[in-house]
């Protein structure tokens, strides 16, 4: 019955671990959003649309935190974290 107590000791370890990187992965997006800000903001403000907003950031040659192209999907991301 106790035979698992050791890998049950190390997935909780791992889970706490996990919930710290979660952590900071959100304080990371949320400073990318802010570092946006102002020039999403005003757009989305303004009235353009999702996919307006990401063609311009790519005409701008702005990329997503991972260094892609941005969709309309990222852009809505950006704006809910942004509480736009």
């Amino acid at each position: 019955m106790f035979q698992n107590l050791e890998y049950m000791s190390g997935y909780l370890h791992e889970g706490e671990r996990s919930c710290r990187d979660v952590e900071a992965l959100k304080a990371k997006a949320d400073s990318f959003a802010q570092s946006l800000s102002g020039i999403v903001r005003p757009l989305l403000e303004a009235g353009l649309s999702l996919r307006k907003v990401a063609e311009r950031l790519n005409a701008e040659g702005i990329v997503t935190a991972q260094g892609k192209a941005w969709q309309a999907n990222s852009v809505k991301r950006l704006a809910d974290r942004l509480a736009v």
